[in-house]
C-alpha cells in the first residue's frame, strides 16, 4: 500500500481521529445540575466538577478566579464511561486492557504530535501510523456503541 500525499495524510489523521471529539459531545449532552432536563441521569457533585474541566484558584489578593484545567484524554475518557456507568447504574464495558486501548494512545500521541509540532518533520504521517489510527477508531467505535447500548438500556428500562 503507498502513502497518500502529505496533506491527505493530515486530513485523515483528522478524520479518522475523531474520538476526541466525540467524547466532547458526550461530555456536552450528559445533563448537568444547572440544565432544567425533565428525564436525565445525575451525576455526583465530585465527577461533574472533575468532568468540567475547571478549578477555582484562590489568588495571593484573596480573589477567587477559575480556570481551565483540561484532562488528559485517556484520563477523561475512563472517568466518562464510569461515570456513565456509574449513572446508568449498569457498567459500560470498557477493555483498558487489550491492543485496542494501546492503538488507541500510539494513535492520540500521533494526534497530538500533527496537532502541535515541533517542526515541519512531525507533520509527517506514516503508512503504518495510519493503520494504528484505524485501530484506534474501531476501538473507540465499539466502546462509543457500548456506551448507546447502555445509555438505550437505562431510557427503555426507565421508560423515556
Amino acid at each position: 500500500m503507498s502513502a497518500p500525499p502529505n496533506s491527505m495524510r493530515t486530513r485523515l489523521i483528522g478524520f479518522r481521529l475523531c474520538a476526541e471529539m466525540n467524547l466532547k459531545w458526550t461530555l456536552d449532552r450528559t445533563p448537568k445540575r444547572q440544565y432544567p432536563v425533565i428525564k436525565s441521569v445525575e451525576l455526583s457533585a465530585g465527577v461533574a466538577q472533575g468532568l468540567a474541566e475547571r478549578v477555582y484558584v484562590v489568588q495571593d489578593d484573596g480573589t477567587v478566579r477559575q480556570r481551565d484545567q483540561y484532562l488528559p484524554l485517556r484520563r477523561k475518557i475512563r472517568a466518562v464511561y464510569r461515570a456513565a456507568g456509574d449513572a446508568f447504574g449498569h457498567r459500560v464495558k470498557v477493555r483498558y486492557d487489550d491492543q485496542g486501548w494501546q492503538q488507541f494512545q500510539i494513535a492520540t500521541a500521533v494526534r497530538d504530535r500533527i496537532t502541535h509540532p515541533k517542526s515541519f518533520l512531525e507533520c509527517d504521517i506514516g503508512v503504518e501510523e495510519l493503520d494504528t489510527v484505524d485501530r484506534a477508531e474501531e476501538w473507540f467505535r465499539d466502546v462509543y456503541n457500548e456506551f448507546v447500548r447502555v445509555a438505550s438500556e437505562h431510557r427503555a428500562t426507565h421508560g423515556w
